[in-house]
C-alpha cells in the first residue's frame, strides 16, 4: 500500500508541475497573469463539463484512460489562447483602435 500511495504522489506532482509549467508559459507568452489564469480556468473546467455530458446525456461509462484527457485539453486549450492573442494583436493594423470592432474581428478570425 505504501508503495502505491508513493507512486500516486509522485504521479500527482507530476501532474501539478504539468499544469504550473503550462500556466507560466501563457503568462510569458500572453504578458498577463490575468489572461494566462482564465485561459487555465477555460482549459480545467472544461473538462467537468465534457464529463458530465459524457456520463448523464450519452450514458456512457467513463473509463480510465479518458481521464488522461486532461493533458490533450491542455495543449490545445492554450492553443486557443495563443491564437486568440495573436489575432488581437493584428486586429489593431486592421479595425483600428475601437476594441467592441478589434474583438469580433480578432475572434472570427481566431475561431474560423
Amino acid at each position: 500500500l505504501a508503495q502505491f500511495l508513493n507512486i500516486l504522489l509522485v504521479d500527482g506532482l507530476l501532474s501539478v508541475v504539468s499544469l504550473v509549467s503550462v500556466w507560466l508559459y501563457l503568462w510569458w507568452s500572453l504578458e498577463s497573469a490575468f489572461l494566462a489564469s482564465v485561459a487555465m480556468f477555460e482549459i480545467i473546467f472544461s473538462i467537468p463539463v465534457a464529463m458530465s455530458l459524457w456520463a448523464v446525456v450519452m450514458r456512457q461509462e467513463i473509463l480510465f484512460t479518458q481521464i488522461l484527457c486532461i493533458y490533450l485539453i491542455l495543449g490545445i486549450g492554450a492553443d486557443d489562447a495563443f491564437i486568440l492573442n495573436d489575432a488581437w494583436m493584428q486586429s489593431r493594423l486592421v479595425v483600428g483602435e475601437d476594441k467592441l470592432e478589434r474583438f469580433a474581428w480578432a475572434y472570427r478570425r481566431a475561431f474560423r
